[in-house]
């Protein structure tokens, strides 16, 4: 029986749920969850914690700071980002099944989504500064937005993503998949790069 209720007091212990997380420094204290659904984090600080393992689910942040952060195997199942700081991100060590977020008004530089399945996904009025999309599939993304400083596109799905207003947007239209991808006329000119055309 003191088994059993040990048990469920870890059990306990290790998932929270509809709770709002307001100026927390977790670099200081850890998170102490492996479980959390339905929370809000506002102006929290996650850098350099070790998140791997955590499963999120229906989650939003606002103003938080992920900078370094280790996500390997970490869940995001419909997550939502605004106005955070994620630098240096390996999305592409998360745990894949269900993965699902949107980011608005990040900074994601240096992050890698390499190989992940992100249909649908919003990366709205973020910065992408050298971010590597290798080889993602993305379609239907929303990019709306974002700078693309140095980004990497390589063999990357972009049926039906959203450019419109992006900047610094640079990428091989020949392996890279656009078809009824939307761009803005000023934004063409990042898929001309490789054949040295200039539009005035």
């Amino acid at each position: 029986m003191a088994l059993y209720l040990s048990a469920l007091f870890n059990t306990m212990e290790s998932y929270v749920q509809d709770t709002v997380f307001e100026h927390q420094n977790f670099s200081e204290t850890g998170l102490g969850y492996k479980e959390i659904d339905s929370c809000k984090f506002n102006s929290c600080n996650f850098s350099n914690v070790d998140l791997s393992n955590v499963q999120f689910t229906d989650c939003e942040f606002h103003s938080c700071n992920f900078s370094m952060t280790r996500i390997n195997h970490t869940a995001f199942r419909n997550i939502q980002f605004n106005d955070c700081k994620m630098i240096g991100l390996r999305f592409d060590e998360c745990h894949t099944f269900l993965l699902s977020f949107q980011f608005y008004s990040c900074q994601l530089d240096y992050s890698s989504f390499y190989q992940l399945q992100i249909k649908d996904g919003v990366f709205q009025n973020c910065r992408l500064l050298e971010v590597d999309f290798t080889e993602a599939d993305l379609s239907s993304a929303n990019f709306t937005g974002s700078d693309f400083s140095g980004a990497v596109f390589s063999y990357t799905t972009l049926n039906g993503a959203d450019f419109r207003g992006v900047r610094n947007l640079s990428l091989d239209p020949e392996i890279n998949p656009l078809q009824n991808a939307h761009f803005s006329s000023d934004g063409i000119q990042g898929l001309l790069v490789k054949y040295g055309i200039l539009i005035s």
